[in-house]
């Protein structure tokens, strides 16, 4: 008997909380990963109530739906379970009233020792009682990686992090093992609290999914792929196409206007996000701080900038990034937290897809951020601040599309030391790296004694060249007057 045949009935009739349940009890016996994409894809057509307005009202529309165990409600409680997860919108009472078994409830043992994130701690009691789905595989993972949790979690995180890991090896989803994996890896010699109980519960979940055996035979890997080509061709509005249109159209708005659309009918403010930012491109307001739109998108952006942009915001600053027509056009990477592994494991991200502009902004890593800068398929613009960067750019073996570069070396919120090496060696590899360039910004305090040179030698490095803007303090543009002189040389006062 065919193991999927009523799932497939259930998807040709658009019965999507049926289709969800049936495909859902497939998967619960094989734990097959090319089952869990398709079950992502129907959870993706099943809505609930939209989530309220008021941000501390959230966390109880999410536990309304969470507890008990919703299908249909899991794929849209996953978007929102990292929203406000190290506030707390409740009390110690109800979250002790509401789960008396649970073993991470009772370690609080009073609101004086309850300084933990109590939001994280009343969701993650309401998925310990979940059977086994995978759609919330990842944001568990996430929330065992990412350290930024550990303030809302110090008085009780060797307790969490084994209920987390607990709970991801009970789904056992192994599409989350890369990630696990390398995490672990990141913070293998690690000696810090809490780091080490979170490397060692990555380890212990890694390492138990791996040891799974779980089979699948051929036909029904066979009725898999069937169901997934079934329910690409049931939906009404693919979310994963017109994210790929963007990406493909960064400068059409028609695609993120359809996107928009479906994020709304879906009860999600990214598609709000969208259609306003869209609305004031096409009809400016010059009084922005009277415009409610622009009051609206900058609530939207500080409320919900970590829910939209998912494992991104590990990697990008909110203040010096910007978001236009609705997606990230111009981000400052590098936080102080940034975890080292965050670094490559967005590349690829659908946020990324439409970045035109990335500066830098606290790297402790500069082979991380050659990394991400060599992952952004549209960038036209990017800021390099040290012959470290180029070097581990070389080793990437980027070939970078842009057309603008800003250097300046070493910026004050970095914490590597000044690098005094040659800034001439690094520009002539630039040349390979970045042919189509045209217009390079340079700060002339942190290239030196050597701008003359570095800079009479660019237009038989770059073909393309025809500006180069130089920053000096008023003091030094005396001494410049020279390169001004030059055609394609601009000189200007710097801060």
């Amino acid at each position: 008997m065919r193991q999927l045949a009523d799932t497939a009935a259930a998807t040709r009739a658009r019965d999507w909380p049926r289709a969800l349940e049936l495909a859902l009890a497939v998967w619960r016996d094989t734990r097959l990963p090319e089952l869990a994409d398709v079950i992502d894809r129907i959870g993706e057509q099943c809505t609930i109530e939209a989530p309220p307005r008021g941000y501390r009202d959230v966390h109880g529309w999410w536990m309304r739906h969470a507890a008990p165990y919703q299908p249909a409600a899991v794929s849209t409680l996953a978007a929102y379970a990292s929203y406000r997860v190290r506030a707390s919108d409740t009390t110690h009472a109800e979250v002790a009233a509401r789960w008396p078994r649970d073993h991470i409830v009772r370690a609080i043992t009073t609101p004086r020792h309850a300084r933990v994130a109590l939001n994280l701690v009343d969701r993650l009691a309401a998925i310990r009682t979940w059977p086994a789905d995978p759609r919330i595989a990842a944001r568990l993972a996430q929330w065992l990686a990412t350290y930024a949790l550990v303030g809302g979690l110090r008085t009780i995180y060797p307790t969490a992090f084994a209920a987390i890991a607990d709970v991801l090896v009970a789904i056992a989803d192994r599409r989350v093992l890369d990630r696990l994996a390398v995490c672990r890896d990141a913070w293998r010699d690690t000696h810090v609290e809490p780091l080490r109980r979170m490397r060692d519960e990555l380890a212990r979940a890694h390492d138990a999914i791996d040891d799974r055996a779980w089979t699948a035979t051929a036909e029904l890997l066979a009725e898999t792929a069937e169901l997934a080509a079934l329910v690409d061709a049931s939906v009404v509005v693919d979310l994963d196409r017109l994210w790929r249109e963007i990406a493909e159209r960064p400068d059409d708005d028609a695609p993120r206007a359809v996107l928009a659309d479906a994020l709304i009918a879906r009860h999600d403010t990214r598609g709000e996000l969208i259609a306003l930012q869209l609305a004031i491109a096409r009809e400016p307001e010059t009084r922005h701080a009277r415009d409610r739109r622009v009051r609206r998108v900058a609530r939207l952006l500080a409320v919900e900038w970590e829910r939209y942009l998912g494992d991104v915001a590990l990697v990008i600053q909110h203040a010096g990034s910007e978001v236009r027509r609705g997606m990230l056009e111009v981000v400052r990477a590098g936080l102080a937290d940034t975890p080292g592994w965050a670094w490559r494991a967005v590349r690829g991200h659908r946020e990324l897809a439409t970045v035109r502009t990335v500066r830098a902004g606290h790297v402790t890593s500069t082979q991380g951020y050659a990394a991400f800068v060599a992952g952004l398929p549209n960038l036209r613009s990017v800021q390099i601040d040290s012959t470290e960067i180029v070097e581990a750019l070389a080793l990437e073996g980027a070939r970078l599309p842009i057309t603008h570069l800003e250097y300046t070396q070493v910026p004050h919120w970095t914490d590597r030391r000044v690098d005094a090496r040659p800034v001439a060696p690094a520009i002539h590899q630039l040349a390979r790296i970045a042919p189509q360039l045209q217009h390079v910004t340079f700060d002339a305090r942190a290239i030196g004694n050597e701008l003359p040179a570095v800079v009479a030698a660019m237009p038989s490095q770059f073909p393309a060249l025809d500006r180069v803007v130089i920053d000096a303090p008023a003091s030094a543009i005396r001494e410049l007057v020279h390169l001004s002189k030059l055609p394609f040389v601009a000189v200007r006062s710097g801060p």
